[in-house]
């Protein structure tokens, strides 16, 4: 384990598209089809080093554009909405970690992008853990926010999701009128600790989860994402990997970020005080300090 010291650019305030939210991506965003279905991209800045952006569930890319904008100022930056989610396909059937890293694989290369590196947020970032795994010649180093899988245990909605009739049940509740709103508000809620996010970005999101087959897939990713078999193979793992944790974390405990440092042999660690589940948002500016510093040391 290494010391999380990391020396070089200061943060640089930006405003918070959680206080005063507007979609940035949209104008950018593209489709490419893959196998099973369309995925949505942004792509931007014209740095010689790409960082791809893998976001949590049910989210979509929009959570990474204040981090996104501002890396592009001396990175290329690559977004997504992930498979099943945002306005990527809903038709892809397999949504394993596997089935899923798979696809971003395909589109990188469809892309022309050799070699990244690669950030994910919570689910994202077991999706990112799974890309470097089974593609380690595509990605460079890993830059994981408050991440699901790694740290240790079963995720609660994981076991859930698993059984037939509460998935059910999950899927009325999310789309049930009056009911589903409130209980997607309380969950994005209980996402943020320094910050309450605007109204506009909490209807944003449900609002995505709402198209056809959004629902399904979802529940179908949860029901597929098996944090054990993820943890047997982080032996395998040969990256470096960056560990950014919210304190505040009510979704995943701070403590969670321990389990990260004792099964991963190269990471650094920092845990942002202030911070939630998505201090990508809360801080982006502390958050892309951290990404520029991370990527500017030397191996080893």
């Amino acid at each position: 384990m290494k010391p999380h010291a990391l020396a070089g650019h200061e943060p640089r305030p930006v405003p918070l598209t959680m206080l005063d939210f507007e979609d940035r991506m949209s104008p950018l965003a593209r489709l490419q089809t893959v196998a099973g279905g369309p995925i949505r991209y942004a792509l931007a800045g014209d740095g010689p080093e790409t960082i791809l952006f893998l976001h949590g569930i049910p989210l979509s890319m929009t959570t990474w554009q204040d981090l996104f904008f501002d890396l592009a100022r001396d990175h290329r930056v690559l977004a997504i909405d992930m498979p099943g989610f945002g306005h990527s396909g809903k038709a892809f059937g397999d949504y394993s970690l596997d089935a899923t890293s798979a696809r971003v694989a395909e589109l990188c290369a469809a892309l022309g992008l050799a070699r990244l590196h690669v950030a994910g947020s919570s689910f994202g970032a077991a999706v990112a853990t799974v890309l470097a795994l089974n593609a380690p010649e595509l990605v460079d180093r890993l830059l994981l926010i408050n991440s699901v899988g790694i740290a240790g245990g079963t995720h609660s909605v994981e076991r859930a999701a698993r059984i037939g009739l509460v998935r059910h049940a999950m899927r009325s509740a999310i789309l049930r009128e009056g009911i589903g709103p409130r209980i997607f508000r309380s969950k994005m809620r209980a996402s943020y600790t320094a910050h309450m996010p605007d109204e506009a970005m909490v209807d944003f999101y449900y609002r995505q989860l709402l198209e056809p087959g959004a629902a399904d897939a979802f529940l179908q990713t949860l029901k597929q994402f098996h944090e054990k078999d993820l943890q047997a193979r982080l032996p395998e793992l040969r990256k470096p990997v960056l560990s950014v944790w919210g304190a505040g974390d009510k979704v995943l405990p701070v403590n969670k970020s321990l389990g990260i440092q004792a099964r991963l042999g190269d990471c650094w660690s920092v845990i942002l005080p202030e911070a939630g589940h998505l201090p990508h948002e809360e801080f982006p500016d502390r958050v892309a300090s951290l990404f520029r510093r991370f990527l500017t040391l030397a191996p080893g």
